[in-house]
């Protein structure tokens, strides 16, 4: 497990670096998307693309008997108009593409 867990740790620090700095994970990245904040469009930031989108989901997920619900609860909002999942709506951000093909 400790290579592994090392491993698993250095992506999760460079995925929450990333989405500081330039609002995208690895994946996120990759498929040419990233997390702005909804209401004007500029970098969202540690506080709204790391805490509040992934963190807060975390803890509320992990609440027995409703964390599951929350969870779902969250997927099922990118059916909305906007296409914002719960997280996006608490962290006041929005996914947009970036150009790249």
């Amino acid at each position: 497990v400790g290579t592994t867990g090392q491993a698993a740790q250095v992506k999760a620090l460079v995925n929450m670096v990333m989405l500081s700095v330039r609002g995208q994970t690895i994946g996120k990245w990759i498929t040419g998307i990233r997390v702005v904040m909804f209401q004007t469009g500029a970098r969202a930031g540690f506080v709204r693309a790391v805490l509040l989108r992934s963190f807060v989901i975390g803890v509320l997920g992990s609440i027995a008997y409703v964390g599951a619900g929350i969870q779902l609860f969250d997927i099922l909002c990118i059916f909305r108009a906007d296409h914002r999942c719960l997280h996006d709506l608490i962290a006041d951000t929005m996914v947009v593409r970036t150009g790249r093909s």
